[in-house]
């Protein structure tokens, strides 16, 4: 078996690799354009018909995107594994996501009148946090600041959260932030709204912006959601679930959050070793 890793925007590794860098781009650009591109390579260097496929977070809102938009691609996989999937959100209650939701529409006007794109830490500051703030005696405070922003911490030892923040504290494109704070304001699975008549017209050809039609979505689909996920709360991965049509599997990890899907070092016995039992059957 032949496996395959896409690394799209926005952390540092993502940032390394040779794919779509347009920086008013975000997930809709990385799954139409980006996630369909690699796809049609693998299928072709490969001479299979459909392949499997994984993804974290973005990278199922992205695939989401994909299918909707190109339900062409339903017929290249085989069978599409979510973990911590983000299509709905609102309904979190993190007070720090909420916050960010609420003020997006200013922090949009700010940053477009300001002509920023993209939201790029410099190395100094990306050593600063994970070298010195996030190591030592800080890294409990580096706890407190996951918990704020991710509900908990990782179930890891506290070495570990130097290179958590080394690895999230990287360069983003504005517009992926203000899309995901849309999706928290209006509780839907849309298109990016560019608050304004002619533009939203111009690009989707009325006013306001179009919701995927998750019913597009054929593919089988499994399903992994944390107990603990502060991001997308049960109500919102229970929402994607109603949505889409092939749901073969949902499991919920217990004590797990968005992130220890990632981190974690129990991946392997809850979560692992189940997507490879799937891909068996």
């Amino acid at each position: 078996m032949e496996v395959e890793c896409l690394d799209a925007p926005p952390n540092k590794a993502k940032r390394q690799a040779l794919f779509f860098r347009h920086t008013k781009a975000a997930f809709h650009e990385i799954g139409t354009i980006d996630i369909a591109a690699i796809i049609d390579y693998i299928l072709l260097e490969t001479n299979v018909q459909r392949i499997f496929y994984i993804g974290h977070n973005q990278g199922m809102t992205a695939l989401f995107a994909l299918l909707t938009t190109k339900p062409r691609y339903n017929r290249k996989l085989h069978h599409a594994v979510g973990l911590a999937s983000i299509a709905y959100l609102g309904t979190t209650d993190n007070r720090v996501l909420r916050r960010a939701a609420e003020l997006t529409d200013r922090i949009h006007a700010t940053l477009r009148s300001l002509n920023v794109h993209e939201i790029k830490p410099t190395p100094d500051i990306i050593r600063l946090l994970s070298g010195a703030v996030c190591s030592g005696e800080t890294n409990d405070m580096c706890a407190v600041a996951l918990r704020g922003l991710l509900g908990t911490t990782v179930d890891r030892s506290r070495a570990l959260l130097p290179v958590i923040v080394d690895d999230l504290w990287c360069s983003i494109s504005t517009r992926q932030l203000i899309h995901f704070g849309q999706l928290m304001q209006t509780k839907k699975f849309q298109q990016f709204d560019f608050r304004n008549y002619m533009l939203n017209t111009k690009q989707y050809g009325q006013a306001k912006p179009p919701e995927y039609n998750l019913s597009r979505v054929m593919v089988p689909v499994s399903l992994f959601h944390g107990s603990k996920d502060f991001i997308t709360s049960n109500q919102d991965a229970m929402k994607l679930k109603s949505e889409l049509r092939n749901v073969k599997n949902f499991i919920e990890i217990p004590n797990m959050n968005h992130i220890d899907f990632v981190y974690s070092n129990q991946l392997y016995g809850q979560v692992t070793r189940r997507i490879i039992d799937l891909f068996k059957q």
